[in-house]
């Protein structure tokens, strides 16, 4: 296995790799329309980081972290740029349960606590209990809707600030 940060000239193998994985958890890809920052993953993850995980030249697995901007709860002006939120985490079916999926959560984790992030936020739709439970074994806690996203219906933080 050969996981990496992902690079402009991986896009197309994305793009096959969300078309194929998706629907595996109940998803559909929709490239012109809610998944289409999927087909731009160096500007959408600009400010953050990309992972892509081979088995050989099969691309198997993603994972990306992003900077999360949430209100300020005591002022609900004041930015907070201190947060992160771990986004497309994806694997292909047959790749389950072999450890994988916890590969490219550490990594992220470890890349959000090398950048001095102090929480990582997720949203999900519940109908994933695989990833729901991995979340959940490195200490996600279900908290409050944190955004707009009206696809999700599970909503999950962890507190860095105990890691460091």
């Amino acid at each position: 296995m050969d996981l990496r940060i992902f690079q402009e000239n991986d896009q197309l193998q994305t793009n096959i790799f969300f078309e194929q994985c998706l629907p595996e958890s109940g998803r559909i890809f929709d490239p012109s329309g809610r998944h289409a920052s999927l087909t731009r993953l160096s500007e959408t993850f600009s400010e953050g980081r990309c992972w892509c995980l081979f088995d050989g030249v099969k691309l198997v697995g993603t994972a990306a972290v992003r900077p999360l901007i949430l209100l300020n709860k005591k002022s609900d002006s004041a930015p907070c740029a201190t947060d992160c939120e771990l986004k497309i985490l994806y694997l292909r079916q047959s790749y389950h349960g072999k450890g994988y999926g916890s590969l490219l959560l550490s990594t992220a984790l470890s890349y959000a606590l090398d950048c001095g992030y102090r929480s990582m936020y997720l949203d999900t739709i519940r109908s994933g209990s695989g990833a729901i439970a991995l979340y959940r074994k490195y200490g996600f806690l279900e908290i409050p809707r944190y955004n707009n996203n009206p696809h999700a219906d599970l909503f999950m933080a962890k507190d860095l600030s105990i890691l460091s």
